[in-house]
Protein backbone atom coordinates (compact mmCIF):
# COMPACT_ATOMS: atom_id res chain seq x y z
CA UNK A 1 0.00 0.00 0.00
CA UNK A 2 1.36 3.82 -1.01
CA UNK A 3 -0.80 5.54 1.76
CA UNK A 4 -1.06 5.33 5.70
CA UNK A 5 -5.03 5.17 5.40
CA UNK A 6 -4.73 2.08 2.38
CA UNK A 7 -2.31 0.26 4.83
CA UNK A 8 -4.74 0.69 7.43
CA UNK A 9 -7.55 -0.23 5.42
CA UNK A 10 -5.93 -3.78 4.39
CA UNK A 11 -5.02 -4.63 7.91
CA UNK A 12 -9.24 -3.94 8.78
CA UNK A 13 -10.45 -5.73 5.89
CA UNK A 14 -7.93 -8.90 7.04
CA UNK A 15 -8.98 -8.45 10.69
CA UNK A 16 -13.12 -8.37 9.34
CA UNK A 17 -12.56 -11.56 7.39
CA UNK A 18 -11.40 -13.23 10.60
CA UNK A 19 -13.91 -12.08 12.34
CA UNK A 20 -16.15 -13.79 9.92
CA UNK A 21 -14.08 -16.88 9.98
CA UNK A 22 -14.96 -16.87 14.20
CA UNK A 23 -18.49 -16.45 12.86
CA UNK A 24 -18.84 -19.09 10.94
CA UNK A 25 -17.13 -21.76 13.34
CA UNK A 26 -19.64 -20.63 16.26
CA UNK A 27 -22.50 -21.54 13.68
CA UNK A 28 -20.59 -24.47 12.56
CA UNK A 29 -20.18 -25.92 15.87
CA UNK A 30 -24.51 -24.96 16.96
CA UNK A 31 -24.62 -27.53 14.40
CA UNK A 32 -21.95 -30.11 15.21
CA UNK A 33 -24.04 -31.86 17.48
CA UNK A 34 -26.28 -33.29 15.11
CA UNK A 35 -23.45 -35.51 13.70
CA UNK A 36 -22.91 -38.89 15.43
CA UNK A 37 -20.51 -41.50 14.76
CA UNK A 38 -22.27 -44.48 15.70
CA UNK A 39 -24.72 -43.44 12.60
CA UNK A 40 -22.70 -41.17 10.04
CA UNK A 41 -24.33 -42.33 6.60
CA UNK A 42 -27.79 -41.38 8.77
CA UNK A 43 -26.62 -38.06 10.31
CA UNK A 44 -24.55 -36.72 7.91
CA UNK A 45 -26.82 -35.77 4.61
CA UNK A 46 -28.54 -32.98 6.71
CA UNK A 47 -25.48 -31.66 8.27
CA UNK A 48 -23.64 -31.84 4.52
CA UNK A 49 -27.28 -29.58 3.80
CA UNK A 50 -26.55 -27.20 6.95
CA UNK A 51 -23.00 -26.63 6.11
CA UNK A 52 -23.40 -25.85 2.29
CA UNK A 53 -26.07 -23.54 3.25
CA UNK A 54 -23.86 -22.02 6.03
CA UNK A 55 -21.07 -21.98 3.25
CA UNK A 56 -22.89 -19.93 0.68
CA UNK A 57 -24.28 -17.13 2.81
CA UNK A 58 -20.88 -16.70 4.43
CA UNK A 59 -19.03 -16.36 1.15
CA UNK A 60 -21.32 -14.20 -0.37
CA UNK A 61 -20.58 -12.21 2.77
CA UNK A 62 -17.04 -12.63 2.14
CA UNK A 63 -17.10 -11.42 -1.14
CA UNK A 64 -18.85 -8.05 0.01
CA UNK A 65 -16.68 -7.16 2.76
CA UNK A 66 -14.25 -7.67 -0.02
CA UNK A 67 -16.22 -5.66 -2.43
CA UNK A 68 -16.39 -2.59 0.12
CA UNK A 69 -12.70 -2.80 0.89
CA UNK A 70 -11.82 -2.43 -3.11
CA UNK A 71 -13.98 0.43 -3.03
CA UNK A 72 -12.17 2.04 -0.18
CA UNK A 73 -8.78 1.24 -0.68
CA UNK A 74 -8.95 2.56 -4.39
CA UNK A 75 -10.40 5.92 -3.00
CA UNK A 76 -7.50 6.07 -0.49
CA UNK A 77 -4.82 5.07 -2.62
CA UNK A 78 -5.99 8.19 -4.86
CA UNK A 79 -6.57 5.66 -7.58
CA UNK A 80 -9.01 7.56 -10.47
CA UNK A 81 -12.13 6.32 -12.12
CA UNK A 82 -14.38 4.49 -10.02
CA UNK A 83 -15.06 0.86 -11.45
CA UNK A 84 -17.64 -1.72 -9.62
CA UNK A 85 -15.46 -4.49 -7.86
CA UNK A 86 -16.54 -7.94 -9.07
CA UNK A 87 -18.03 -10.54 -7.44
CA UNK A 88 -16.33 -14.17 -7.13
CA UNK A 89 -18.73 -16.39 -8.61
CA UNK A 90 -20.76 -18.80 -6.32
CA UNK A 91 -18.73 -23.09 -5.48
CA UNK A 92 -19.23 -24.95 -7.62
CA UNK A 93 -21.37 -27.40 -5.65
CA UNK A 94 -20.67 -30.71 -6.78
CA UNK A 95 -17.19 -29.93 -5.57
CA UNK A 96 -18.49 -28.07 -2.30
CA UNK A 97 -20.09 -31.65 -1.66
CA UNK A 98 -17.49 -33.91 -2.31
CA UNK A 99 -14.80 -31.94 -0.40
CA UNK A 100 -17.13 -31.75 2.80
CA UNK A 101 -17.70 -35.40 2.48
CA UNK A 102 -13.84 -36.24 2.06
CA UNK A 103 -12.85 -34.38 5.06
CA UNK A 104 -16.05 -35.08 6.97
CA UNK A 105 -17.84 -38.75 7.04
CA UNK A 106 -15.37 -40.76 4.86
CA UNK A 107 -12.12 -39.18 6.97
CA UNK A 108 -13.82 -40.24 10.22
CA UNK A 109 -14.94 -43.80 9.00
CA UNK A 110 -11.08 -44.47 8.36
CA UNK A 111 -10.05 -43.30 11.92
CA UNK A 112 -12.81 -45.35 12.96
CA UNK A 113 -11.77 -48.63 11.11
CA UNK A 114 -8.02 -47.55 12.24
CA UNK A 115 -8.75 -47.34 16.46
CA UNK A 116 -7.76 -43.74 16.44
CA UNK A 117 -8.36 -41.31 19.53
CA UNK A 118 -10.88 -38.16 19.50
CA UNK A 119 -11.97 -39.15 15.83
CA UNK A 120 -15.20 -36.93 16.32
CA UNK A 121 -12.52 -33.95 17.51
CA UNK A 122 -10.14 -34.45 14.55
CA UNK A 123 -12.88 -34.08 12.08
CA UNK A 124 -14.40 -31.12 13.51
CA UNK A 125 -11.07 -29.52 13.11
CA UNK A 126 -10.92 -30.75 9.64
CA UNK A 127 -14.41 -29.82 8.62
CA UNK A 128 -14.09 -26.70 9.89
CA UNK A 129 -10.71 -25.55 8.05
CA UNK A 130 -12.26 -26.34 4.69
CA UNK A 131 -15.60 -25.00 5.73
CA UNK A 132 -14.27 -21.25 6.92
CA UNK A 133 -11.43 -21.66 3.58
CA UNK A 134 -14.31 -22.02 1.15
CA UNK A 135 -16.21 -19.13 3.00
CA UNK A 136 -12.98 -16.83 2.81
CA UNK A 137 -12.03 -18.09 -0.49
CA UNK A 138 -15.33 -15.69 -1.67
CA UNK A 139 -13.46 -12.39 -0.73
CA UNK A 140 -9.93 -13.51 -1.47
CA UNK A 141 -11.88 -14.60 -4.99
CA UNK A 142 -13.92 -11.00 -5.20
CA UNK A 143 -10.29 -9.04 -5.17
CA UNK A 144 -8.71 -10.86 -7.44
CA UNK A 145 -11.09 -11.01 -10.25
CA UNK A 146 -11.74 -7.23 -9.74
CA UNK A 147 -7.93 -6.53 -10.15
CA UNK A 148 -8.04 -8.68 -13.28
CA UNK A 149 -11.17 -6.44 -14.57
CA UNK A 150 -9.27 -3.23 -13.45
CA UNK A 151 -7.23 -1.46 -16.36
CA UNK A 152 -5.46 0.49 -12.99
CA UNK A 153 -4.82 -2.49 -11.13
CA UNK A 154 -1.49 -4.26 -11.16
CA UNK A 155 -2.82 -7.43 -9.67
CA UNK A 156 -2.69 -8.19 -5.55
CA UNK A 157 -0.20 -9.50 -3.07
CA UNK A 158 -0.97 -11.78 -0.06
CA UNK A 159 -1.06 -9.91 3.59
CA UNK A 160 -0.85 -12.77 6.14
CA UNK A 161 -0.70 -12.79 9.98
CA UNK A 162 2.76 -11.47 11.82
CA UNK A 163 3.97 -15.15 11.94
CA UNK A 164 2.67 -17.11 8.74
CA UNK A 165 3.26 -20.99 7.92
CA UNK A 166 6.27 -21.70 6.09
CA UNK A 167 3.63 -22.39 2.71
CA UNK A 168 1.81 -18.41 3.06
CA UNK A 169 5.01 -17.25 3.81
CA UNK A 170 6.81 -18.35 0.55
CA UNK A 171 4.08 -17.20 -1.62
CA UNK A 172 3.35 -13.75 0.10
CA UNK A 173 7.53 -13.29 -0.68
CA UNK A 174 6.67 -13.57 -4.39
CA UNK A 175 4.85 -10.10 -4.44
CA UNK A 176 2.39 -9.00 -6.59
CA UNK A 177 0.54 -11.72 -8.65
CA UNK A 178 -1.18 -10.17 -11.62
CA UNK A 179 -2.19 -13.69 -13.89
CA UNK A 180 -5.20 -15.97 -13.36
CA UNK A 181 -5.00 -18.61 -11.16
CA UNK A 182 -6.28 -18.41 -7.91
CA UNK A 183 -5.43 -17.40 -4.81
CA UNK A 184 -3.34 -20.84 -3.08
CA UNK A 185 -5.45 -21.04 0.38
CA UNK A 186 -4.91 -24.47 2.88
CA UNK A 187 -7.21 -24.78 5.61
CA UNK A 188 -7.51 -22.63 8.22
CA UNK A 189 -5.69 -20.39 6.42
CA UNK A 190 -6.25 -16.59 7.72
CA UNK A 191 -4.38 -14.71 4.52
CA UNK A 192 -6.21 -11.75 2.32
CA UNK A 193 -5.28 -10.56 -0.70
CA UNK A 194 -4.80 -7.08 -0.97
CA UNK A 195 -4.93 -4.88 -4.36
CA UNK A 196 -1.87 -3.23 -6.14
CA UNK A 197 -2.55 0.03 -7.97
CA UNK A 198 -0.50 1.77 -10.42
Amino acid sequence: MVTAAGRQLTEQHRRTQLALRAVTIRDMMALWPAFDLDGIDRTWPPLQAALVTLILARRANSSGIAANYYRSLRTAEGVPGRPEPRLAPPPDRTLLTATLALVGPIQAKKNLTARRPDVAATTLVRLSGSVTRQVLDGGRKTLEVSTRADPRARGWRRVTSASPCDFCAGIASEGIHSEGGGFPAHDHCGCAAAPVFD
